[in-house]
């Protein structure tokens, strides 16, 4: 029995071949395209491939129904989303309109100015209620744990903020007040102060064992980076205030996050805070009542967010013989714009 071809040689001999793979023309000089060309016209042939070969354009069609059909949709709910921040200007208008006004027609003004006022009061009522259960540590949700990604303070605060103001309240001086602050404000330094803050916000609050796991093991890997990253020389200094000062910012952080829940951060709220953090860092546990050392009144100062008090006040309206329907309408549009302006 004959073998199979060994080599592409044998190949084409045993196949009768000169060359392979050979060119598709016809047993005539003319290609087949150029047959083609000669004997059917444009037209014949795309209407043959129209009949027996018919590309489904419907699919096409109604994906792009779809598309503007969902593209409406985002379009009205956005109206419906940006309207609110939108009326303060109307309303402010109508404020004045109505100031203008009071004196001559009382009746007409009073009810447009009550049913408008009914229609925001609810929308403002449910930004004040959002707004304060942000500020409340029990009603705050934990956004979730990212790999690769740090999970943000609450309320915008920032960590070499946070950071600073302990640096300050420590008065560390000269030379090691330069070292020492950038050590505090690297980044790996930052990324254990906001896993440490999220690490015991579940544990006091929101336990949730999966995601302190997690945390857990990224702030053991920022801390073998910031450790390495400490001249040899101040390791040891460096450390031995490193466990107190972190247990100050996260207790900063705490106070600046939820404002309204700052009876819950008490003496057992500290002392459990400052052990772990001792030892996590040092392995050893600080003396009994540790935080009594803090300059408690240099690290509550409101400076953290740049801000004054969230706290929506009251503009003055003078009562010149006007309705008091319409008074309390237009002192409403000013708390209104207000809070807005807080937002």
């Amino acid at each position: 029995m004959q073998g199979p071809p060994g080599t592409f040689e044998e190949f084409l001999q045993s196949q009768k071949l000169d060359d392979w793979p050979r060119f598709p023309f016809l047993d005539e000089d003319r290609p087949l395209v150029d047959k083609l060309r000669n004997d059917y016209s444009f037209d014949a042939i795309s209407k043959f491939l129209y009949d027996n070969a018919p590309l489904q354009i419907s699919f096409v069609s109604d994906l792009e129904k779809r598309i503007d059909e969902c593209t409406a949709e985002l379009k009205k709910h956005a109206e419906k989303i940006f309207c609110f921040q939108q009326r303060p200007t109307g309303e402010d208008d109508h404020h004045v309109s109505l100031e203008q006004t009071i004196d001559t027609q009382l009746t007409d003004s009073e009810e447009v100015s009550i049913q408008t006022g009914k229609m925001g009061k609810t929308k403002i009522d449910k930004y004040i209620t959002e707004e304060s259960s942000r500020k409340n540590v029990k009603n705050y949700r934990y956004p979730g744990f990212k790999l690769k990604q740090l999970t943000e303070l609450p309320r915008h605060l920032e960590a070499a903020k946070l950071w600073d103001l302990v640096i300050k309240a420590h008065n560390f001086k000269g030379e090691v007040f330069k070292v020492w602050r950038k050590l505090f404000l690297s980044e790996a330094s930052i990324a254990v102060l906001q896993d440490c803050f999220w690490w015991w916000f579940l544990q006091k609050f929101k336990p949730n064992q999966e995601d302190q796991d997690y945390l857990f093991d990224r702030i053991a890997d920022s801390f073998v980076s910031l450790f390495l990253c400490v001249p040899s020389d101040t390791k040891d200094a460096f450390f031995q205030v490193y466990p107190d000062c972190l247990s100050q910012v996260i207790y900063v952080a705490f106070c600046e996050a939820f404002p309204e829940s700052n009876k819950s951060f008490d003496d057992a709220f500290k002392d459990g805070l400052v052990d772990l953090i001792f030892q996590w860092v040092s392995g050893l546990k600080p003396q009994k009542f540790a935080w009594k050392k803090w300059n408690l009144e240099c690290l509550k100062k409101p400076t953290i967010n740049n801000s004054k008090k969230d706290t929506i006040t009251k503009a003055p309206v003078k009562e010149s013989g006007k309705s008091k329907a319409v008074i309390e309408a237009c002192e409403y549009f000013s708390n209104a714009q207000n809070a807005l302006q807080h937002e």
